[in-house]
């Protein structure tokens, strides 16, 4: 999925847009603060984030879209996991799994800070040398070794999928794409690719599946190292088609005979990874780099390499060439021969006039460009830095230093929102000249903009060299050329724009630019300026690709004010400061949904009822702890647990609540194993499997559980009864319910004698509350014993919540519905044929009407969300069943839409309704003339009307619950509602 950042203008793709840059600053689950959006792929998006403990983190979040499937869900999350059945460092590592309650499921994985061999690639010019690319394509090789002793073939390896730390550490990403050692792959959409055919081995090119084994994956980091020796890809055609022709028929070029610089040993090591027989390749990627090592270090030892003329010349003729040949022609020679400077330099404009449709002619001929902003170069410098949005002359800066309206722009050269706002800016240079406006460029590049921050730091470089005259030339040509962001051309548009070639590379090499880039990034986040287009007028703020008016409106406000400040004796020189300074402060402050203060002084009732204890059970401190199996982080508390109770012996007890996670589903299998082995041999038998289940973690599938079953002497007829039949499923739904009632949503949660903390925390915070409790039980003298001691704190402890109510009007008569018909419980479902929460909580909807029959009365109620563009079509088609074939046509049709919902288009609901056999006529009348819009309406408006939002919701006799939630919630909601009801 290719995403442009945020804007206030339509497009296509605004939903999704909007909805990743919507998260920033949101928390998930209470635990995970999205800060910024570092990729977008076509499953997921991943943002740069923060724990609550303060851990940075990434967490790579399921499109919407895709999360409706069931398979899709669970191969999303197993899939991340396999990169931890690697164990070696240098896969990226899976540190948690969860979904909110409104059903954005995401993973958590360690943030990488550098770049992709790729990028690396890219900014070095298309080519790394063999003294920087070996030693990381040996670390590459380290993790494809561990792999392969796993039985993982990786199968996706390519410089976008391998990425390089700062400290020069490679991290192997993408194990998603893996087959493992039983032949399968993990579920995920099916047919999944890699971006590329270049890194394609010839068995892969020639479709043979079964013959993909770990010497596939040396095939393609031997054209990785190709390509990033050479500049060029093993076979360089100009489709995909034709480079899978080519590497299914014909043999990889020698490296050797390609590129002579590159030491022998080396290019011979590369050509037999690249061997068109697997017999004939590297047998294992240990093998292949040890003999890297081996050649590096003999290389090392030898003097450098002379190039003979001929294999110079040899070489320039592979390297890439740009689209206009600036090389060839002396523009920025030093050569006296002054007829030569001038008919090169000719041809070199008539070649740009001929390539670039006269751009760079056209933008030196522009006269409202000329700025009057001062040349970095001439030692002149200016700055505003008393702003909250400070400016400087180190800013390229359209318009005098002292005009009254300063425009800060943050800007991203391959946002196509921010091509779109450039006309209007040009409108106000014109209308309101340099004397009235200021406009100040900020750099903004968005991470999943892959060419912007190249495109940003070469901008840069231009006006670190020639000023702000020429940073606007390049930034014109950037924009006029937005599909064409490569590093060729940014050299190019740097020459036109008057820049000495030979000065441009020494300067982009050296990365001089990189920390204003940094710098600008900082300021906008810290001014809210998180999408492109965003622009702060004065101070005051504009976002999106807005028209001339809107730029006018604020433009005239600001200058009335402006006008009034200097007459008032304001210098004109500091009106900016003050002004945005005023606006800045009177701006209102934005939503981050900060998470509240953690409260650890409430104490919560919470029941040890039947639960095992483990400890002394007289103990004066009780720590409950609601935990997951499958969750890392009850794993590492642990080892935090096992440290208190070294600590307090015999003052303190444990005790354990099942709170399986349901986006963790190996979870419940593993507590069913958990209370078979307490069913037959106690608390002990139940604490060894707690601690083998968390030594085994993250092997808990089928296979794993009966293995462990076997080491603590289960009978194993009975643990696999127990793992089919669930029959342990009672007593953790009992936890469950329990601890939604104390608010436990996440694992761990700890209460220590009631007290909560959440998370896996730190042994010094267990012990500050464990001591207090403990001085608080010793400041009673005795006046309870230890062994009812907890049982008194219970007493007075909070308990859970009144569930929320919310009053709607009496259904209406015809309204879909199943269940009994004059049940005393009615429970009322808003709901979207597209949403995938929706679908999801289909199941928990059928578990209900299973256990409650006509006890209950589930009515449909139509809330077709404005995000999903094909569900009031589905609402119109199931309203028409309902209307052609009564209450059973309508969940035929419902059951139909929901199994389909990804197919939700005109000619589809056309097929379903042929195969139900319902009057075509009349479907198309319905769906053509909106028949039912008004019933489907005024359900929607109900539901607004006492504050439903979302899809979906549910009133259960006037009992609130929204979203996807589990089974144990409604059915602690459903027997409220019963009990009332008699």
């Amino acid at each position: 999925m290719r995403l442009a950042p945020m804007s206030n203008q339509p497009s296509h793709d605004d939903s999704n847009r909007r909805e990743l840059e919507a998260r920033v600053g949101r928390t998930l689950c209470q635990r995970y603060t999205l800060e910024r959006v570092v990729g977008v792929g076509s499953t997921a998006a991943v943002y740069a984030g923060t724990h609550r403990n303060g851990n940075r983190v990434a967490i790579k979040v399921l499109h919407t879209e895709l999360s409706a499937s069931k398979e899709v869900r669970e191969g999303f999350v197993r899939e991340a996991y396999v990169a931890n059945k690697v164990e070696h460092p240098g896969a990226v590592r899976i540190l948690d799994d969860d979904a909110t309650e409104d059903g954005i499921v995401f993973v958590v994985m360690d943030l990488l800070e550098g770049q992709t061999l790729e990028e690396m690639i890219v900014r070095q010019g298309g080519k790394l040398s063999a003294s920087e690319l070996v030693p990381l394509s040996c670390q590459l090789l380290d993790v494809l070794a561990a792999a392969h002793a796993k039985g993982i073939v990786h199968r996706a390896i390519e410089p976008a999928n391998v990425f390089v730390t700062q400290n020069r550490t490679v991290k192997v990403m993408k194990f998603g794409t893996a087959r493992l050692a039983d032949g399968t792959r993990p579920p995920g959409r099916a047919g999944r690719a890699m971006k590329t055919a270049a890194y394609l081995a010839p068995e892969q090119a020639r479709g043979e599946t079964t013959l993909v084994d770990a010497q596939t994956d040396l095939w393609a980091t031997g054209a990785v190292m190709f390509r990033a020796l050479s500049g060029g890809a093993v076979y360089p055609a100009e489709t995909p088609e034709m480079v899978r022709v080519q590497a299914a028929t014909q043999p990889a070029p020698l490296l050797k005979s390609m590129a002579p610089p590159v030491d022998i040993h080396v290019a011979e090591i590369i050509d037999r990874a690249l061997a068109c027989k697997k017999d004939d390749r590297w047998k294992s990627a240990q093998a292949m780099a040890t003999a890297l090592r081996s050649a590096a270090n003999v290389a090392a030892s030898q003097p450098p390499m002379q190039r003979p003329a001929q294999q110079e010349q040899l070489q320039l003729q592979r390297q890439p060439q740009p689209l206009v040949p600036v090389g060839p022609f002396p523009v920025t020679s030093t050569t006296d021969n002054g007829w030569i400077k001038w008919v090169a330099a000719i041809a070199a404009l008539m070649m740009l006039f001929i390539v670039g449709g006269g751009i760079a002619l056209v933008v030196a001929l522009r006269p409202h460009r000329a700025t009057t902003g001062p040349d970095p170069r001439s030692g002149t410098t200016w700055s505003d830095e008393d702003s909250p949005i400070p400016v400087t002359s180190r800013d390229p800066v359209w318009g005098k230093r002292d005009a009254p309206v300063t425009i800060v722009q943050f800007s991203d050269f391959q946002c196509p929102f921010c091509a779109r706002v450039e006309p209007t800016l040009d409108q106000v240079r014109t209308t309101y000249g340099p004397d009235i406006v200021r406009i100040v460029w900020k750099n903004q590049p968005l991470s999943f903009h892959v060419n912007a921050r190249p495109a940003a730091e070469s901008a840069q470089v231009v006006f670190e060299l020639k000023g702000s005259d020429a940073f606007f030339k390049f930034h014109d040509l950037a924009f006029k050329n937005q599909g064409q962001l490569t590093p060729e051309n940014f050299r190019l548009w740097a020459v036109a724009a008057g820049v000495d070639g030979i000065a441009y590379d020494k300067a982009l090499a050296t990365h001089v630019a990189l920390k204003k880039i940094e710098e600008d990034q900082e300021l906008a986040k810290k001014v809210g300026a998180n999408g492109t287009p965003a622009f702060r007028i004065n101070g005051v703020e504009l976002s999106g690709a807005q028209p001339l008016d809107r730029f006018k409106q604020l433009i005239d406000t600001e200058l009335a004010k402006a006008n009034v400040k200097v007459a008032g004796g304001t210098p004109k020189d500091k009106v900016y400061v003050v002004m945005s300074a005023a606006n800045f402060a009177e701006a209102p402050a934005k939503n981050n949904e900060v998470d509240p203060p953690e409260d650890s002084k409430t104490v919560w009732r919470v029941p040890v009822d039947s639960s095992p204890v483990r400890g002394n059970v007289d103990a004066p401190v009780t720590i409950i702890e609601f935990g997951d199996f499958q969750c890392p982080f009850c794993k590492r508390a642990e080892q935090i647990i096992d440290k208190v109770r070294d600590s307090y012996g015999d003052k303190v007890r444990i005790v354990w609540k099942n709170e399986p996670l349901p986006f963790h589903v190996r979870a419940l299998p593993a507590a069913e194993l958990a209370l078979e082995a307490r069913a037959d041999k106690g608390d002990a038998g139940f604490w060894r499997a707690h601690d083998k289940l968390f030594d085994a973690l993250p092997k808990l599938e089928d296979d794993d559980l009966f293995n462990i079953g076997s080491q603590l002497g289960l009978d194993a007829a009975k643990l696999k009864t127990a793992l089919r039949d669930k029959t342990h499923q009672k007593e953790i739904d009992v936890d469950a319910e329990l601890g939604d009632d104390v608010q436990a949503t996440g694992t761990p949660t700890f209460f220590v004698n009631g007290r909560k903390l959440v998370g896996a925390q730190p042994f010094e915070k267990l012990k500050t509350i464990i001591d207090e409790e403990l001085r608080k039980f010793d400041d009673q003298h005795g006046a309870v014993a230890a062994k009812d001691y907890y049982a008194s704190l219970m007493r007075d402890a909070k308990g859970p919540p009144e569930p929320e109510k919310k009053h709607a009007p009496p259904v209406p008569a015809g309204a879909p519905f199943r269940g009994g018909k004059d049940a005393k419980v009615v429970i009322q479902e808003w709901a979207d044929f597209q949403c995938p929460f929706c679908q999801r909580v289909e199941q928990t909807v059928v578990e209900i009407l299973k256990h409650y029959g006509d006890r209950v009365k589930i009515v449909w109620r139509d809330k077709p969300l404005p995000m999903h563009p094909d569900a009031v079509m589905a609402a119109e088609l199931a309203r028409e069943a309902l209307a052609q074939r009564g209450q059973d046509g309508f969940w035929k049709m419902h059951d139909k839409l929901f199994a389909n919902q990804q197919h939700l288009k005109r000619a589809d609901l056309d097929d379903y309704a042929s195969a139900m056999s319902l009057d075509i006529k009349g479907v198309t009348r319905a769906l053509d003339s909106q028949t039912h819009k008004a019933a489907i309406d005024n359900d929607d408006r109900i539901g607004i009307d006492i504050g439903i939002s979302g899809t979906p919701a549910f009133l259960i006799n006037g009992y609130y619950l929204s979203g996807a939630q589990p089974l144990p919630r409604f059915r602690k909601l459903i027997d409220r509602a019963l009990a009332e009801s008699r």
